[in-house]
C-alpha cells in the first residue's frame, strides 16, 4: 500500500509539474515571482492522496480539483475566479445581452451577494428587488459560510423554474425593522438585456441612460443618437451612468469615442507598471462639441468609470453625482482544457491624465448626494440639468 501511494504521489507530482512548468519558467525571469516551491507542491499532492484514500465519505475527484483551483483564486481579489463549463457559457451568453435567471447583476465583494443592477421588467424587478439589496439565502441555503459560486449557480436555471431568495432590503418596508428579511419566490426567465434608454427633458435636452456595456452597446447608442437627431435638435445631453456596473472594455471605449474628437481614452498597466495598451479616439464623434454632463454614483464601475474618466480628463463633460465605485482592474478570461475558464485580474486601468481608477474611483466635478427629498426624487438628475443649462 505504501509503495502504491508513493507511485501515485510521484505521478501526481509529474503531472502537476508538467502543468505548472510554463509558470515556473516565467517565474525565473520575473523578479516579482518566487521560484516554484516544490515543498508546497509536494504537500498539496500529499493532502490530495490522504483525502482520496482516507476520507470517510463519498468524494468526487473532479470536484476536489475544482475546489483546489477555486482556493488558489479565493484570496487574490473579488474579481478573479474559476468558471465551470456552465459558468463560462453563462458569461459568454450574458456578454451577448441574453441569459436565463431572475434579472439582476450581483457584486460578490466581502463575501456577500449585493445587487448592483436590476433589469427592467425582469422577475426581480417585478418583485420589487432594488439596487443595494442583499441576497442572504438562496433556496433556504444561507449565503454566509457557503461558497459564493454555489449561491450564484442556484440563482440560475431553466426558464419557468422557481427559485426562493431571502432579501435584506436597503430600504425596509414602512413600519418594519431595518433587519427585516423578505422571502421571494421568483420564476426564472430568459432576460432580454436592453442597455440603452432615452427621453427628452426640459428645453429639449436629451437624457440617455446606459445600463451596462455589452457587445452591442456602442452600436445601439449610435442608433439612438442618430434617431434623436433626426427628430429634433439636441442642445445638450445628459449621459446617465449611475449603477452601471461596467462590462466589456472595447464597448466602453467605443462609447467614449462617440463623444471625443481626439485624445487618449484609457491605458492599462500590467504587473511591474508596464503600460501595454493605449486606446484613443478616432475623430468620428457623433455629437460634435454639444454640451455634455455625465451622472455617476457609487454603483458606477469598471467600463462606466473609464467613460466618465476619459470625458472628464479631456474636458469634454462635466461629471455630476457621487464618487464612483473604483473597480479599475482588467479581468482576462483564459479558456481551460476541461471546458471551464480562468477569470484573472491581469492589469489596471488608468485615465488619460494617468489617474488610477482602482480603489480610487472617479471624483465628480459637482458632488450631489442621491438622497431624495420631499420635493425632488432625483436630485442628481436635477443638478445635472442645471449644470447642463449653464454650459
Amino acid at each position: 500500500m505504501l509503495d502504491f501511494c508513493r507511485r501515485n504521489n510521484r505521478l501526481l507530482m509529474i503531472a502537476a509539474l508538467a502543468f505548472l512548468l510554463p509558470s515556473a519558467v516565467s517565474a525565473a525571469t520575473d523578479k516579482h515571482n518566487s521560484a516554484l516551491n516544490l515543498k508546497d507542491l509536494r504537500a498539496f499532492t500529499e493532502v490530495y492522496i490522504q483525502i482520496r484514500d482516507q476520507y470517510y465519505g463519498s468524494i468526487d475527484q473532479n470536484e476536489i480539483f475544482q475546489h483546489a483551483i477555486s482556493g488558489m483564486l479565493a484570496d487574490l481579489d473579488p474579481h478573479s475566479s474559476y468558471l465551470s463549463k456552465e459558468e463560462y457559457a453563462d458569461l459568454n451568453n450574458s456578454s451577448q445581452g441574453l441569459y436565463a435567471g431572475i434579472g439582476v447583476e450581483i457584486s460578490t465583494a466581502v463575501e456577500r451577494l449585493e445587487i448592483t443592477l436590476v433589469i427592467e421588467d425582469s422577475p426581480a424587478a417585478n418583485a420589487g428587488v432594488a439596487v443595494g439589496d442583499i441576497v442572504t439565502a438562496v433556496n433556504g441555503h444561507p449565503v454566509r459560510g457557503r461558497l459564493i459560486i454555489d449561491s450564484l449557480e442556484e440563482l440560475r436555471g431553466e426558464p419557468g423554474t422557481k427559485v426562493l431568495i431571502d432579501i435584506l432590503s436597503k430600504t425596509p418596508e414602512p413600519g418594519k425593522s431595518s433587519s427585516n428579511i423578505r422571502t421571494l419566490k421568483l420564476e426564472r426567465a430568459i432576460i432580454h438585456y436592453n442597455e440603452i434608454s432615452s427621453h427628452r427633458l426640459i428645453d429639449n435636452l436629451l437624457l440617455i441612460q446606459i445600463k451596462s456595456f455589452q457587445h452591442s452597446t456602442a452600436r445601439e447608442l449610435q442608433v439612438e443618437i442618430e434617431t434623436q437627431l433626426a427628430e429634433a435638435s439636441v442642445p445638450g445631453l445628459i449621459l446617465d451612468l449611475r449603477n452601471n456596473p461596467g462590462g466589456i472594455l472595447n464597448s466602453g471605449v467605443s462609447v467614449a469615442d462617440h463623444f471625443m474628437s481626439q485624445g487618449l481614452i484609457v491605458s492599462t498597466r500590467t504587473r511591474g507598471e508596464v503600460e501595454d495598451l493605449r486606446l484613443s479616439a478616432d475623430n468620428k464623434q457623433l455629437l460634435g462639441n454639444i454640451p455634455l454632463v455625465v451622472l455617476i454614483n457609487s454603483g458606477t464601475a469598471s467600463a462606466a468609470e473609464i467613460v466618465a474618466g476619459a470625458l472628464q480628463d479631456s474636458h469634454r463633460a462635466t461629471i455630476v453625482g457621487e464618487k464612483s465605485f473604483g473597480k479599475g482592474s482588467v479581468q482576462s478570461v483564459f479558456p481551460l482544457s476541461n471546458g471551464g475558464a480562468l477569470k484573472l485580474t491581469t492589469a489596471h486601468y488608468f485615465t488619460p491624465s494617468g489617474r488610477v481608477i482602482h480603489h480610487q474611483g472617479i471624483q465628480p466635478d459637482v458632488v450631489i448626494k442621491e438622497t431624495p427629498s420631499a420635493t425632488d426624487d432625483d436630485p442628481v438628475l436635477t443638478a445635472g440639468v442645471e449644470v447642463l443649462r449653464g454650459l
